[in-house]
This record gives C-alpha cells, structure tokens and sequence, in this order.
C-alpha cells in the first residue's frame, strides 16, 4: 500500500491474523477514522482481528503487510461507498 493510504472501518467474517512485513501500518477500531487512537505496527508486527470486529487501517510509508486466516474471506465496509471494488465506491484516502 502506498504512504498515507487509509482503508475505511470495516469487518471481515473471519479471525484475521496481519504481520507487517515492511513499512508501517496504523490499525484502529471503530466505526469512524480517528488518527489519534491507532495501534502502530512495524515491520514483524502482528495484530488478530476477531471476526466481525469494525476497524479501520492506514499506512506510513510504502507498507506491505500479510494477512492470515481459515476460512473464506471477505471485507464488509460499514459504509458501502467506501468498498472500492463496487463500481463508483472509492477508498478511504485522508
């Protein structure tokens, strides 16, 4: 992902495990972007999302990150314009 780029709150239906492999990625819980309450990961950083659970994500730096799970996966946006795989919907750049 590019420097700056922020990912919209969203859920995914399963247990989703992210490493950070370069860069640094930002992840934050809750319905809205609030810059000031993210948790910073640097590379070999690891967070669990819990399925369901509403999150949002950026980026300082070019930052590549693997992401981990069993199960189908998927991402839900809480706001379906932000879901930049629909036609129209746009990411969450800040």
């Amino acid at each position: 992902m590019p420097d700056g780029y922020w990912i919209c709150p969203h859920t995914h239906p399963i247990k989703a495990y992210i490493r950070v492999v370069s860069g640094t990625f930002l992840v934050g819980m809750g319905s809205a972007i609030d810059t000031g309450r993210v948790r910073i990961l640097t590379p070999d950083g690891e967070v669990t999302l819990e399925a369901g659970m509403v999150h949002f994500e950026g980026t300082r730096g070019e930052t590549v990150i693997e992401i981990r799970g069993d199960g189908p996966w998927g991402i839900t946006f809480m706001d379906p314009r932000h879901d930049p795989s629909v036609a129209g919907g746009s990411s969450c750049r800040r």
